[in-house]
């Protein structure tokens, strides 16, 4: 598994709907932005599309701080930055 999958499985593994929603039938992608530090520590998360639901909002927020601490940078990234910046989507859907 490379380094950007363990990222997103992590995030993936933490992700819970919550109860209000799901009971409701309400649905939503959170667009998320996140910084990692080179020990893979989460140095900043914040929401930059909503789902237009605050619960669904609030959700994928704390799913990406949960699964904080990440790995850590594998030695040739480490190398090259000082900080990691990405974009995830979680995806709010009852199926």
């Amino acid at each position: 598994m490379d380094y950007y999958e363990a990222i997103r499985t992590k995030i993936r593994n933490s992700v819970r709907y919550p109860l209000e929603p799901w009971n409701r039938g309400i649905e939503g992608l959170a667009r998320i932005r996140f910084s990692l530090s080179p020990a893979g520590g989460l140095t900043e998360v914040r929401l930059i599309s909503s789902t237009r639901n605050i619960y669904l909002d609030r959700a994928a927020l704390k799913s990406v701080r949960e699964a904080a601490p990440f790995p850590p940078f594998p030695h040739d990234l480490r190398k090259s930055i000082k900080r990691l910046h990405c974009k995830t989507g979680i995806c709010f859907q009852r199926e």
